[in-house]
């Protein structure tokens, strides 16, 4: 069915940002969490895990307003590697395959994103992640892939080396992609897709290195696992970021009934 998606929330310095105030495309006074709920629903998700540490989940509740998917909150008790955070869910997994969101990103068209993956899915019966093509000067912040694009496919890859934040140097010797623009490389884009074998690797992989982050667990398991890289929109807001949450602020008012009106505010702004 996969129609379960967990959203982690309890990283050092993002705990805060699932609850901050924005307006949406609708112009309705809301929050990142229900932006996140509203997307997820539209693409069929039922039940979002939200992972968060325990003294953050009076705020997040707080976030609530009549939410349109199930919504459990699970606790993750020491804020360790991204990759313990999703393990923290597992009973909220089950024997499905399901989803993984970041909460300290924004994806603008994140209905559709997760349609694609689901549609994905169904053809190869395999973990995916989303990928978005990123310059050279930025892939510093990410996990990028390396491997090969698929025969007469024009935004598929097979996933056959990951590295985590590398530098320029390191990507262009081991993570080139042939028929990408030089300089251009796949970083991951903030959403996954696992099997539960995988989901398995990854829970054995938590217990000897509670750290680990998820792009060096995904590393780990492509000896077992086939991971493809599905290219998506450029539309990922790093909320963490300085001004994170004025841009997305922006995408969604560009994006929404309000444009006109935002465009010519911020034309008067810039006079």
């Amino acid at each position: 069915m996969m129609d379960r998606l967990i959203l982690t929330a309890g990283g050092t310095g993002h705990r805060d940002l699932l609850s901050q105030h924005l307006v949406s495309a609708d112009g309705e006074k809301t929050t990142v969490l229900q932006i996140i709920l509203q997307e997820a629903a539209q693409a069929g998700i039922k039940s979002i895990g939200v992972v968060v540490r325990p003294e953050d989940l009076a705020s997040l509740e707080q976030s609530l307003n009549a939410p349109p998917v199930a919504v459990e909150f699970i606790p993750q008790h020491e804020p360790k590697g991204s990759a313990h955070a999703i393990t923290c869910a597992s009973q909220f997994v089950g024997s499905e395959p399901f989803f993984i969101l970041y909460g300290d990103h924004l994806l603008l068209n994140l209905t559709e994103t997760i349609t694609q993956l689901r549609t994905q899915y169904q053809q190869y019966q395999c973990c995916l992640s989303t990928v978005n093509l990123t310059h050279e000067r930025d892939i510093r912040h990410f996990g990028v892939i390396g491997g090969e694009r698929l025969p007469e496919q024009d935004n598929l890859y097979h996933v056959s080396t990951i590295l985590e934040k590398p530098s320029p140097t390191q990507a262009e010797s081991e993570l080139w992609i042939p028929g990408l623009r030089q300089g251009y490389y796949l970083a991951f884009h903030g959403l996954h897709l696992l099997t539960p074998s995988a989901f398995l690797q990854l829970q054995s992989m938590v217990e000897q290195k509670p750290d680990l982050i998820i792009g060096d667990g995904l590393s780990q398991i492509l000896s077992d696992e086939k991971l493809l890289g599905v290219e998506a929109p450029s539309d990922r807001i790093d909320l963490g970021e300085k001004y994170g949450l004025l841009k997305a602020q922006l995408a969604l008012s560009l994006k929404g009934k309000d444009r006109d009106t935002i465009l010519q505010e911020v034309i008067r702004l810039l006079k």
